[in-house]
């Protein structure tokens, strides 16, 4: 009875002779989120999963790409794709992960993602009597997968975001410091921020420094250090700006605070910098 083969275990060959119609809720691909609301540049973990009752699958194509719309992505390195059973929608499956992504939505509404389409062999099993007992022979049935939607809503960050807003998601920290304070004229000197943290590491905008006229300035240097960690992404920011002061005198260079917008919290969080006086000789 069809109660017997929700019941059955994934892969029971009794249930997967080849007069049974192979359909989509036999064998699927879909995106499982850890979360279907965030905010704008909040970090959501999309996994790529394979769900089968089939025990054989001997080819496995990927026919048009999954589509991220909307969202930058961090894809994360499966070092092995190891088989789980996972009970969904009342039936047991076997599941096998195929791609891991760390998203970042880059704008508020409902933003979709499609896995993709497939072209998938699948092996059933036919009960043969060769008079003394029955035998089972795999027979191979080509199956075409459809790409499956699945929608994120993203809400936009609130419109209360202070000036000195850095497009910062996550949880971060800041700290700078310059080499010197005293400097002779055309005398190069570095002033170092270094943000850390949690969230959209890569993509916040390098804070803003208001050096004074009389020096000159270059194209700050930025570098970032990332990784996936957990369903997030985690490092650290390094900008430097290096100076050349061309008058003799007392200056100073002004930092804005930076700031972030924490998602746990639901708010903004602003950290004062320090501003630097600097003697030129």
């Amino acid at each position: 009875s069809s109660n017997n083969q929700s019941q059955a275990r994934p892969g029971d060959i009794s249930t997967q002779t080849p007069d049974q119609k192979i359909s989509e809720k036999d064998i699927f691909v879909r995106a499982s989120l850890n979360k279907s609301t965030v905010y704008e540049q909040e970090a959501v973990e999309c996994v790529l999963k394979l769900y089968t009752r089939y025990d054989g699958i001997s080819s496995f194509n990927q026919t048009t790409p999954e589509s991220y719309e909307g969202f930058l992505i961090e894809e994360v390195e499966l070092k092995e794709n190891p088989v789980n059973i996972e009970h969904y929608n009342g039936q047991n499956y076997r599941v096998v992960d195929l791609r891991k992504y760390i998203l970042f939505p880059q704008k508020a509404g409902k933003l979709t993602l499609k896995t993709g389409t497939y072209d998938i062999v699948v092996q059933q099993f036919e009960r043969i009597n060769n008079g003394y007992f029955y035998m089972t022979r795999p027979i191979e049935r080509s199956v075409k997968l459809p790409s499956s939607d699945v929608v994120i809503n993203v809400k936009a960050l609130p419109s209360s975001a202070p000036f000195d807003f850095d497009n910062a998601v996550g949880k971060f920290e800041v700290s700078s410091n310059l080499t010197t304070q005293e400097l002779r004229t055309n005398e190069a000197a570095t002033l170092t921020y270094n943000i850390s943290g949690t969230g959209n590491i890569k993509y916040i905008n390098t804070p803003k420094v208001t050096f004074p006229d009389e020096f000159q300035q270059y194209t700050p240097n930025k570098n970032v250090e990332a990784r996936v960690s957990g369903s997030n992404v985690t490092g650290k920011m390094t900008i430097e700006y290096t100076f050349v002061p061309e008058a003799v005198g007392e200056f100073e260079i002004k930092a804005s605070p930076f700031v972030y917008f924490d998602p746990a919290k639901n708010e903004y969080i602003t950290i004062e910098l320090p501003s630097y006086n600097i003697n030129v000789a």
